[in-house]
């Protein structure tokens, strides 16, 4: 299929990509007001979740992904260890 995969360490958060969404998808729903934990607050956190999975901005996607081949150089540069600022 022309994909060629790579062994990853399971402890890597800052080379997985998925992470920054993670992070701007907390943030966004910061707005909410979410109250107690009946099943009709876990279906609007649901709600929530998949509106502003949706609304995440393709250029934020796309800067993490590109990112990707830089980060992986400086892991390299530091002989495996991923604990750099960068």
């Amino acid at each position: 299929n022309g994909i060629r995969s790579v062994d990853w360490l399971a402890q890597s958060p800052d080379l997985n990509k998925i992470e920054p969404l993670w992070d701007y998808l907390k943030d966004s729903l910061e707005e909410y007001r979410f109250k107690g934990q009946s099943q009709a607050t876990k279906d609007e956190v649901k709600g929530a979740l998949v509106l502003e999975w949706e609304e995440i901005p393709m250029d934020l996607i796309n800067r993490h992904c590109l990112d990707l081949p830089n980060k992986l150089q400086l892991v390299i540069k530091n002989k495996g260890d991923n604990n750099f600022h960068g």
